[in-house]
């Protein structure tokens, strides 16, 4: 397992086995994120709600699991909204599941 880390700020460790780039995806759908406009193919932008200065917060995601760094940055998306939503990583992922568990049952 890839121990992430951004800078100096430490990422939280987390079993990811179980969620792909889909189940973000759904999930900040879901929750009000929009889909943004940008030039690379290679990465998945979404606005959310406003920081302190009223600018989207931005959540940046890999367009497939191809990448090196997918686990790296699902990492920071699942840090971000745990953060946004001042939720604990773990409530954000077993949401991550129920959504999942929904779209596969319907």
């Amino acid at each position: 397992m890839i121990r992430p880390q951004s800078g100096f700020y430490k990422l939280p460790e987390l079993d990811l086995s179980d969620i792909g780039i889909e189940d973000v995806i759904n999930y900040v759908t879901n929750h009000g994120w929009k889909l943004s406009k940008n030039p690379s193919s290679h990465l998945l932008i979404f606005d959310g709600p406003p920081d302190n200065y009223g600018e989207p917060i931005r959540l940046i995601l890999p367009s497939n699991h191809n990448y090196i760094d997918v686990e790296l940055r699902m990492t920071e998306a699942i840090d971000l909204l745990a953060n946004v939503e001042e939720r604990d990583h773990k409530e954000i992922l077993e949401s991550l599941k129920d959504l999942q568990q929904r779209y596969v049952s319907n």
